[in-house]
């Protein structure tokens, strides 16, 4: 199937070239990161935890968790905290979370290190919305609501009790949803490791093949024992899941009638579900005309979602909006990022020379 989309005419405009600002949607897609986990030697034992973050409900705190994603501060660190509560009886204290986001390990000839993860802010302010439910993942405090930094944790159990209020220096921010059933079964593998007792910070940290006896002789635990996030990597998109968290129709139908598709809705992250915004409506491809180095360019500028996948653009022109044809490596430049949207989306601009029967532009969006 072909959809083809913005046919815009380009008469005497002399538009320069045109930044994008604040073009957040008004629907914010969730993100969806996978926490790869390994501990063991010889044969370790491996399993990926998908998490949906929440940027509609708390966007600074997911922002600044993507900050030390995308910097890869969190590959080989470890799970340094598993705590269950010892007086479940007691809800204000009822506290069971796995905890990471603190410290690194570097292996090298069976010998490892362990450092702190700088922290990339002063503190975060908390952004509690939703709740400390089992399988959400929410950012550790220090000092209260306000004194995030890097360190993440995973509610095991229901902690709301403990966690959404402020007896324990919170409410602590819960920013994300582990997405599926055999995400949460790693996690409760992770809750099932033996736990021992260092001094601080490791207090309650979880170790694998590591023994009591070994715990009571003073012996050290090997790189092989600990709990180890491998990586955290942002996953990409594609048309099918987009269209059904959003509960959304086929790529060529607008059934909002406001004559946008929705595949152009997807390549430019506009909001599918209601009523377009000025915003929304700014992030769809914007026609003009640019002169450079005494070259006049006819021009789209639009916004592209970083993590939307699976379509094909192709960059028309016609000169009777009947006849189009699709120009070869088409000049494609990216003249900002939209700061306003969590994964910081390229502001890109296509640039074709003008000519006698290029009157007009388009974007050819399909999929493979």
């Amino acid at each position: 199937m072909v959809n083809t989309f913005m046919g815009i005419r380009l008469v005497a405009l002399g538009l320069g070239l045109l930044l994008l600002t604040t073009l957040r949607s008004l629907a914010v897609d969730p993100v969806y990161v996978r926490f790869s986990i390994v501990y063991g030697y010889g044969n370790p034992v491996s399993g990926n935890i998908d998490v949906e973050l929440r940027p509609d409900l708390s966007p600074n705190t997911v922002a600044n968790f993507l900050t030390y994603v995308n910097s890869l501060a969190y590959n080989s660190s470890l799970i340094h905290r598993n705590y269950q509560s010892p007086d479940p009886s007691n809800l204000q204290e009822q506290i069971c979370v796995i905890q990471g986001g603190g410290y690194t390990i570097a292996v090298a000839n069976d010998q490892y290190t362990l450092s702190a993860i700088p922290s990339q802010t002063t503190t975060l302010l908390g952004e509690h919305v939703l709740s400390n439910t089992r399988g959400t993942i929410a950012m550790a405090l220090s000092t209260g609501p306000n004194s995030a930094t890097s360190e993440w944790f995973f509610n095991n159990e229901d902690d709301s009790q403990a966690l959404d209020g402020s007896v324990n220096g919170g409410p602590f921010t819960a920013f994300g949803t582990i997405a599926n059933s055999s995400s949460l079964a790693v996690m409760d593998q992770i809750v099932a490791v033996p736990v021992f007792a260092f001094n601080s910070p490791f207090e309650s940290i979880p170790l694998v093949n590591y023994t009591t006896a070994e715990f009571n002789a003073g012996t050290s635990p090997t790189a092989g024992d600990f709990v180890i996030v491998n990586s955290i990597t942002v996953l990409t998109q594609t048309y099918a899941a987009w269209q059904t968290a959003n509960s959304t129709t086929g790529p060529s139908t607008y059934p909002q009638k406001d004559g946008v598709p929705n595949l152009l809705k997807y390549l430019c992250d506009v909001n599918p579900t209601g009523p377009m915004s000025a915003s929304d409506r700014a992030a769809l491809p914007v026609g003009g005309k640019t002169t450079i180095s005494g070259t006049t360019y006819l021009t789209l500028t639009y916004r592209q979602n970083a993590l939307k996948t699976g379509t094909t653009v192709n960059v028309q022109t016609s000169p009777d909006l009947q006849t189009w044809t699709t120009v070869t490596n088409p000049k494609v430049v990216q003249i900002g990022n939209d700061t306003s949207t969590t994964e910081g989306d390229p502001i890109l601009q296509v640039q074709v020379p003008a000519t006698g029967t290029r009157l007009f532009l388009r974007l050819n969006v399909t999929q493979p």
